[in-house]
This record gives structure tokens, C-alpha cells and sequence, in this order.
């Protein structure tokens, strides 16, 4: 018996995940990107289901903010341009306190994504509840430099309750003086943000594995902006989820370009990892300590002893890039998602689903665009399989791709790469709170009544 609530508690959670982050509040705190690349359009992007909703912005800190109201309707899409207002809205300067977080709330679950639309573009999937958190490890690049260097790269956080007392550990040298692992600390109130940047350009000199520990939740992004490759510069962030979400398994799809790479960062002391059912450990690593490689094969299978982060980086030119937080594959996805094609550059998939229930996609409806076919078994874990495809045929510029599993254990990770030569941006659409799908509503309440709520893990020396 214990080993079964054991296993309910590992794959459940407060909410059954059903869709790509959906809930019905949100909190986010925009990246500050470089004004001599590109800043604008910058936009949020809602989706709804099943249900009507009515979604509100607010920014709880700042008076100036008037709160924005949208009505959608059921399986809607809308799109929230923010860039005539840019200035309350991106977290800058550093180092300083600042009243732009954005609170998001509806009457019924959507889902939402912060989007740089330009010539420096990237998705930022937001979360959700997954979001917040008071233990975090920062995952990003270090290979590639920051093209400007009076834009490094940065963390943002905002918080969600008065006097949130904010600890950053960062691991290089940040702007402003403070040095590699002496905390810096800062007092937040609701709806108030802030962010630290690194003070070198370098890979070296990035702010990965850098920790950020609060008393009360936050939401945390990973932001790189103008990252330089081959004379091409690009964006790469995402909104990440505290440690309590992190996992042991991942899987990482090729997009065939020859600057793709895994970066995975540990949560605790003597971590192995594991590439694609190896039995001796690629890394065995410390907290403090990284690993990354290349992505040379079609798919890459990552299993670790103890919880990781894992972060893509990943492009569909040998220039632009993007990259996003990884999803654990263990009990987590979700059943339906839904994406803007914003213009006529390509729109590339990747999924990763169980074997069982490759036949069960459809696209806007359809069952012939994403077929059983179109999908390999991952070789070192057959139970689960993969799949990449450009399906830009099937959804029209402006057009809403929805893509959904009608099965009913059909849950699945979606990544979306889009862009052209001048820019690219990637993001993983999925419910990262694990899910318990045969369990019915009430044992669901019941566990989640009973499961402790936990607290902030400090960073193991």
C-alpha cells in the first residue's frame, strides 16, 4: 500500500495536467532585450478550450497599468500585443526593483506564452502554477557569447506575495559588482520584479546554474539575449520551473543542424548521468557542476540517479538559435495544444508520446496530417516514441494550429521550432506537473489534500 500512494504521490500533483500548461493564473516578469537588435512587436498569446474565458492582465505593483480585460470563446485564440507600452513592461534596469511583473488570471483554464516576434526572436511558455516555486537551479547555454556586451545574460524573477525575500547565488560575476557565489538579496512585494545580469559576455561568463531561493513563491526565466553564432545573433529563453518539478528522465529530438546541445545541471551531490541506456555514466556531477553535449543523433535519451535540469539548445539553420527547459518525461504532458503561426516561415514539430498511442493525433480535426508513421521508437526506451515534421502545409500563415491525442492516455510533449534564416525561436509546450490519469476526481482531491505543500531546499555544498 505504501508503495502504491508512493507512486500516486509521484505522478500526481495539485492538478491533473490536460493541457499544454493550462491554468487559470499566471505570473511573469519580461525579459529586457537589446535595443539595437530588435525589441518589438513583443506580445502574449491566450488560448482557450472547451470553455469560454475571460482573461485578465494586471500589473499588481504599478498604478500606472490600466488592468487589460479579453473575452474569448471556447477553442479561441488571442493575441495581447504589448509593445506600444515596452517600457512597463521588460524587467530593466538590473539590480533594480521594479513594478512590471504581469499577473494573468482567468475564469477558465487557457494557456499562455510571451513572444519576441522579430529579427531577436523566442517563445517563452508560461507555466502556470508549475512556475512558481522557492527553490530554483538556473539552466542555459555557455558556449556561445552575447553578441552586445552591455547585454549579458540574465535571470528574472517576480513575486507573487508582499515581502518575498529573493536570494540569488550566482555563479560568475554579475553586473553591479557581486561576485561569483556571495548571495545577493532583495525584498520584493506583489507584482514586483527584478533581474541580475552577468557581467561578461563570454560563454564562460554566463549565469547558468546559478540558484535563486525565495520565502514565498516566484517565477524565474532563463534570458540570453543576441546569442552569437557564425556572425548571426538570436534570443534564447524560456520561463523555468522550480527544482520540486524537475526529474530523472528526458528526451531531446535532433533538428539536424550541427550547433545543437543538451546542457544539464544537477540538484544534488553526486548525480550520474546517463546517455541513451548506457550503463556507465557519462558525468557524475556535483551541485555547482554542469555537463553538455552535442546532439548528433536523432534522438538522445537522458536518464539521471537524482532530479536534473536539462535545457535544449537547438536550431533549424547553422546560425539562429533558440532553446527551452526540457519536460521530464515520467507522468507529465498534456492532451491538447494550440500555436499561432505568426508568419510564413516555417513551423517545425517534435513529439514525444507512448508508443501505444502514436495513432491518436489530430491536427485541427484531422488524423491524416500526424500519423502512426510519422513516428520512431526511442531505442533505448521503445515504450515511448518521437516524431519530427514540418507542418507548415497544414496550418496557414495567421493560422491556429490544435493539435490534440484523443486517447485517453494519450499525453504528449510538444516542441515547436519556427523561424527563417534571420531568426529562429523553440519552445516546449507541456503540462509539466505530473498527472495520475487513472485516477478518478476524487481520490485526485483526497491525495492532494493530504500532500505536504514542502519548502525551499537550500543549494547542496
Amino acid at each position: 500500500m505504501k508503495k502504491l500512494l508512493l507512486f500516486v504521490l509521484t505522478c500526481l500533483g495539485f492538478a491533473m495536467g490536460g493541457m499544454a500548461q493550462t491554468d487559470t493564473e499566471f505570473w511573469f516578469a519580461a525579459p529586457d532585450l537589446e535595443a539595437g537588435h530588435a525589441q518589438q512587436p513583443i506580445r502574449f498569446c491566450i488560448v482557450s478550450y472547451e470553455t469560454a474565458a475571460t482573461v485578465v492582465f494586471e500589473q499588481p505593483a504599478n498604478n500606472a497599468f490600466s488592468p487589460q480585460t479579453f473575452q474569448l470563446s471556447a477553442n479561441d485564440f488571442y493575441v495581447y500585443d504589448v509593445s506600444s507600452i515596452i517600457d512597463m513592461v521588460e524587467t530593466r534596469p538590473y539590480n533594480t526593483v521594479v513594478n512590471y511583473g504581469f499577473h494573468i488570471t482567468s475564469t477558465s483554464p487557457v494557456s499562455v506564452y510571451y513572444e519576441s516576434d522579430n529579427n531577436n526572436s523566442e517563445i517563452y511558455c508560461l507555466k502556470g502554477s508549475n512556475a512558481l516555486g522557492t527553490n530554483f537551479v538556473v539552466p542555459m547555454q555557455y558556449l556561445y557569447e552575447n553578441y552586445y556586451s552591455n547585454t549579458c545574460s540574465r535571470i528574472e524573477v517576480v513575486a507573487t506575495q508582499n515581502n518575498t525575500m529573493v536570494t540569488f547565488v550566482p555563479s560568475v560575476a554579475i553586473k553591479g559588482g557581486g561576485q561569483p557565489g556571495v548571495p545577493v538579496n532583495v525584498t520584493l512585494n506583489r507584482g514586483q520584479s527584478y533581474a541580475i545580469e552577468a557581467s561578461n559576455a563570454a560563454g564562460a561568463g554566463h549565469l547558468r546554474n546559478t540558484w535563486v531561493t525565495s520565502n514565498k513563491p516566484i517565477a524565474v526565466n532563463t534570458s540570453d539575449d543576441s546569442v552569437n553564432l557564425n556572425t548571426h545573433q538570436d534570443l534564447i529563453g524560456d520561463q523555468i520551473v522550480p527544482v520540486s518539478l524537475l526529474g530523472t528522465d528526458y528526451f531531446a529530438i535532433w533538428n539536424n543542424t550541427g550547433n545543437e546541445h543538451l546542457f544539464i545541471f544537477p540538484t544534488e551531490n553526486n548525480t550520474h548521468v546517463y546517455l541513451n541506456g548506457g550503463n556507465t555514466p557519462v558525468a557524475t556531477l556535483n551541485v555547482g557542476q554542469e555537463y553538455t553535449c552535442q546532439i548528433t543523433s536523432n534522438v538522445v535519451a537522458i536518464h539521471a540517479d537524482k532530479p536534473i535540469s536539462v535545457f535544449q539548445m537547438s536550431s533549424s539553420s547553422n546560425y539562429e538559435l533558440g532553446g527551452t527547459l526540457l519536460p521530464q518525461i515520467n507522468c507529465t504532458g498534456s492532451r491538447k495544444i494550440a500555436y499561432k503561426r505568426q508568419n510564413a516561415s516555417d513551423l517545425v514539430i517534435t513529439l514525444i508520446v507512448k508508443t501505444s498511442d502514436v495513432g491518436g493525433f489530430r491536427l485541427n480535426g484531422d488524423a491524416t496530417c500526424i500519423t502512426a508513421s510519422d513516428f520512431s521508437t526511442i531505442p533505448s526506451n521503445t515504450a515511448y516514441s518521437y516524431c519530427r515534421k514540418n507542418v507548415s502545409a497544414y496550418v496557414p500563415t495567421n493560422g491556429v494550429m490544435k493539435l490534440e491525442n484523443i486517447y485517453n492516455d494519450g499525453y504528449f510533449h510538444l516542441g515547436i521550432l519556427t523561424g527563417e534564416s534571420g531568426t529562429w525561436n523553440y519552445g516546449y509546450f507541456s503540462d509539466y506537473q505530473p498527472y495520475a490519469p487513472m485516477l478518478s476526481l476524487k481520490w485526485t482531491r483526497t491525495i492532494a489534500r493530504a500532500k505536504p505543500s514542502g519548502s525551499a531546499i537550500p543549494p547542496k555544498t
